[in-house]
């Protein structure tokens, strides 16, 4: 199963463990494929797509959002490539 079919299955923390495993896994079979492949440049797509969260979610800015394992999920997989 690819890292993104899995992350639609993570609703526990168990799940999430499995997936940043999987996520190991996937950034050293498939680095090639991956747009920020460093520290620094991953850290950068996650604060980029956290900046526009509210948009992804489809929430009014300011509104509360409630965080999930599946959220936390889908922001690690943005960062794969978010610039």
């Amino acid at each position: 199963m690819d890292i993104y079919d899995y992350a639609d299955t993570i609703f526990s923390k168990e799940d999430f463990e499995k997936f940043t495993k999987l996520l190991l896994i996937d950034f050293t079979d498939n680095k090639q494929e991956w747009e920020n492949q460093n520290l620094e440049e991953y850290l950068s797509g996650i604060w980029g797509f956290v900046m526009g969260l509210e948009g992804y979610l489809n929430v009014k800015e300011g509104q509360d959002i409630k965080p999930t394992w599946k959220l936390f999920a889908d922001i690690l997989l943005a960062a794969i490539v978010y610039e």
